[in-house]
């Protein structure tokens, strides 16, 4: 199968391992997941499937703590 994060990357990811993918520290924001299957000897792809994903903010992004002057870095 093939996938990609709308919001983090327009490119598509071909995986041939076990079918998953993952995305670790992301930032907050709205992604749309969307993965197709590819046949390996046709190379025919199934209609993409897809996902909404919103990443709210920690606590370290908020307006609290912008407003504070809180020093994150």
């Amino acid at each position: 199968f093939r996938h990609r994060l709308l919001g983090l990357s327009p490119e598509w990811v071909a995986t041939a391992g076990p079918g998953e993918a993952r995305f670790t520290g992301l930032p907050s924001g709205r992604y749309l997941f969307q993965v197709e299957a590819v046949g390996r000897l046709s190379g025919l792809r199934s209609p993409t499937a897809a996902i909404s994903i919103v990443v709210e903010r920690n606590f370290l992004e908020s307006r609290v703590v912008k407003a504070a002057g809180i020093q994150t870095d």
